[in-house]
């Protein structure tokens, strides 16, 4: 086969390549944007409304950081949904990418009701 098909193959393979990647980055930054909104009202009345979720990926594997958020006011299921397709995409744009990382592991929070308002109780001095 002559040099300019494997060209035109490549090219190919290029742009279909970079087209998936737009779409996942499109798709995540809906998500982010979702999952922003959905977690924002972090209003409590107890330390039980107060929860976490693990959010992102990390190349050596878990979370790239946790949500505070309350579940008082959040659908907990939508949620669950919308992060476990962001950690999907992001795992595959990091394997896609060939990205790494120190494989430094995130602690996971502890969630807290102060003031009526869900925040990380390591950070509560």
């Amino acid at each position: 086969m002559p040099a300019r098909y494997y060209i035109i193959i490549l090219i190919i393979s290029l742009i279909v390549f970079s087209n998936n990647i737009v779409f996942a980055n499109d798709r995540m930054e809906e998500l982010v944007s979702d999952i922003e909104m959905i977690t924002s009202n972090k209003k409590c009345t107890s330390n039980n409304d107060c929860k976490f979720i693990g959010f992102g990926s990390l190349p050596c594997g878990g979370y790239d950081k946790y949500l505070i958020y309350s579940s008082a006011n959040v659908n907990e299921d939508i949620l669950k949904k919308k992060a476990e397709e962001y950690y999907k995409l992001d795992k595959e744009h990091e394997i896609k990418m060939g990205i790494v990382s120190i494989c430094m592991m995130i602690p996971e929070p502890k969630p807290i009701c102060v003031d009526s308002v869900c925040i990380d109780g390591r950070n509560n001095n």
